[in-house]
């Protein structure tokens, strides 16, 4: 059954245990109180069947080690974009100065079909970090997997796309966002023609980190510049300032066009979805894509 609505919301990593339903209890509630703080009239405010939930955690449950039982660790953090995500978003913790350390020490490697030592040090480090406080080594390392599969894996971007394919309706009048569903949105929305005119929101968004995910989009940037959706009149981009995952906050310079970037206040929850949904600026950029001009 295909779920429809006049918002879509889309989550990003580290869903495989909840479900739609399970995600629209929190994203609904969160999404009229943003909506709320913006000023909303009751009569304004979306019921539940104008919010629809694209879910697609399901398909990276129960990924683990090949032929084990054992969870994720550090040692299993894979060469190439695995570490080098970790790399990427050490350094923005440290330019964030979140907290008062220094880079982990190189030291000499045995790869062992793992990372260096090196990036498993700075795995360690990053759960030290207060914005990464409350993960695990299995959590991060399985939220790695989960970029890495989406934008490697071809047959994973496809499944996940058509979700949100399905899922866009003549009514539907803006695509909410979040995290890692920030780039399945943007990919899937290029896909369709010009006469669609939706809203895009993304909250905590990674689009603009170089090489790793801005230099994979499909389409591909031109000449450094990010293709615009055809099938997208306006887009908000809503980021924390501490937000360690959305390091390049500003995508106005990568995309162009009718881009607006708003920053918010999460406070110690700089990357969770609902805080970002409960903003007043979210709330109003809902409010403009449902009953602006």
């Amino acid at each position: 059954m295909h779920t429809s609505g006049r918002i879509l919301c889309i989550h990003g990593i580290g869903q495989q245990l909840s479900g739609e339903e399970t995600l629209a209890l929190q994203w609904r509630a969160a999404l009229r109180d943003g909506m709320r703080r913006a000023g909303a009239q009751a009569c304004e405010l979306p019921t539940d069947s104008d919010i629809a939930i694209v879910f697609y955690g399901d398909l990276f449950r129960g990924r683990q080690k090949a032929g084990q039982l054992e969870p994720f660790s550090v040692v299993d953090i894979d060469e190439g974009l695995e570490a080098q995500l970790i790399e990427a978003w050490h350094a923005a913790a440290l330019e964030d100065n979140v907290r008062g350390v220094q880079p982990a020490r190189p030291v000499l490697h045995d790869k062992g079909g793992a990372a260096p030592q090196f990036v498993q040090a700075l795995a360690r480090s990053l759960l030290s970090f207060k914005f990464f406080s409350g993960l695990t080594e299995r959590l991060l390392v399985g939220n790695l997997k989960q970029v890495r599969s989406y934008l490697i894996q071809e047959e994973v971007r496809r499944l996940v796309t058509e979700r949100l394919t399905r899922s866009l309706r003549e009514e539907t009048r803006c695509v909410v966002a979040h995290s890692l569903g920030s780039i399945v949105a943007y990919e899937t929305l290029c896909k369709l023609p010009p006469g669609q005119r939706h809203t895009l929101i993304t909250l905590g968004s990674p689009l603009g980190l170089p090489n790793l995910i801005f230099d994979r989009l499909k389409p591909a940037p031109i000449k450094g510049r990010g293709v615009w959706p055809a099938a997208v009149r306006t887009w908000v981009n809503i980021t924390d300032p501490h937000d360690i995952v959305a390091s390049v906050k500003q995508l106005q310079p990568l995309f162009g066009g009718q881009l607006q970037d708003v920053t918010v206040s999460n406070e110690a929850c700089a990357h969770d979805a609902v805080p970002y949904l409960t903003a007043e600026e979210t709330g109003r950029a809902i409010l403009e894509a449902l009953y602006g001009t």
